[in-house]
């Protein structure tokens, strides 16, 4: 088990280098241009993902409800013919329907 979590440590750390290199690109204050590389990367939960723009897009996150920001942004991509899949740890990923 600990070998396991060992594992899903270095995967989590390769997810907040991304966000680094993400908020370089989005200096706009974009939230979803924030939002939208960690859903299509997957791995993390909703809310691991709004403490993630908490601690990266502080200026822009102020008096926001970030998580409810991460499922608008889950629901824009369903109507656009997306799917959002979740594991049993309620990690979510987004991915393109086949077809």
């Amino acid at each position: 088990m600990a070998k396991n979590k060992g594992s899903e440590k270095s995967k989590h750390s390769d997810l907040k280098n991304h966000v680094v290199e993400v908020k370089v690109a989005a200096r706009n204050g974009s939230l979803a241009a924030l939002i939208d590389p960690l859903l299509l990367a997957g791995g993390m939960t909703v809310k691991e993902i709004a403490g993630e723009l908490a601690g990266k897009a502080a200026e822009a996150a102020k008096g926001k409800d970030l998580a409810a920001n991460v499922r608008a942004r889950m629901v824009s991509y369903t109507r656009k013919g997306w799917q959002v899949v979740k594991d049993d740890e309620k990690r979510v990923k987004l991915v393109q329907k086949e077809g």
